[in-house]
């Protein structure tokens, strides 16, 4: 069994919620060894930790761009010391979905980052057809710890977020065989790597266009490692120690969390 993290996943979300326990069961079989919940709206923050509590995973506090119109910061800030809360999103920029409001999302964008360094929290950055607004963001503000989410964008990009000193995780469309940035891949150093599903979207092939899950990360793990010439099982242990150093609090096993 080899072992793995998935990074970035929403059991909060309707089609998988109910069904949590289950899916968390199914991939801890198959060797995932960390979860971590990510935030997209304020509001349902409550329900989230005490999803994260149930499953005994992480989670993250957040406001997604997409929702940067329902921005409220206060259950933020009255969640982000948690002990499971290991992160600051996910927040960032998406310019993809129309129509949007470019300066509301920068200015939601800019008060999470804030937060985050105020905290001592890492980012996790959603970033769409936005690339060089949220590098331009990210180097204003002095952000510098977190992780490029689902990473689908260019060179210049990568080389931003590595300079910037933050991690890169990629999702299931990895393994879509016309994706661009699979070229990237191999460019980014082992030790500034993540895999995630993003679940419950993303499916990873064979699975493409079913609803994703935890447990089909090890496909991410697989495809990533060919992409690499790498041995899935050594990467795979390089992402769980990756997840550590990427995520501090991690440190405290999730059952020790209040």
């Amino acid at each position: 069994m080899t072992p793995t993290v998935d990074s970035h996943c929403h059991l909060q979300a309707k089609p998988l919620r109910d069904i949590a326990a289950r899916l968390v069961a199914q991939a801890r079989e198959a060797g995932v060894q960390q979860f971590l919940i990510a935030g997209i709206q304020p509001s349902e923050i409550p329900d989230t930790a005490n999803l994260a509590r149930s499953l005994d995973v992480w989670f993250s506090v957040g406001c997604h761009p997409c929702h940067a119109d329902e921005w409220d910061p206060t259950p933020i800030l009255e969640w982000k010391d948690d002990p499971r809360v290991v992160a600051i999103g996910e927040c960032g920029l998406d310019y993809y979905h129309k129509p949007f409001d470019a300066a509301l999302q920068q200015r939601v964008f800019r008060e999470q980052i804030r937060i985050a360094n105020a905290a001592g929290l890492p980012l996790i950055l959603h970033n769409r057809e936005s690339d060089a607004d949220l590098v331009a963001l990210l180097r204003q503000e002095n952000a510098h710890a977190g992780v490029f989410h689902c990473f689908g964008a260019d060179r210049a990009t990568l080389d931003a977020a590595l300079e910037l000193g933050f991690f890169v995780s990629f999702a299931g469309n990895v393994t879509y065989p016309k994706a661009s940035f699979r070229e990237l891949v191999s460019s980014v150093p082992s030790d500034r790597l993540l895999i995630e599903t993003d679940c419950p979207w993303l499916s990873p092939v064979p699975h493409r266009g079913k609803t994703n899950h935890p447990a089909l990360v090890t496909h991410v793990l697989e495809e990533v490692a060919k992409l690499r010439g790498h041995d899935p099982e050594s990467l795979g242990r390089q992402v769980v120690a990756n997840f550590g150093v990427c995520f501090p609090k991690t440190s405290n096993p999730p059952g020790n969390a209040a």
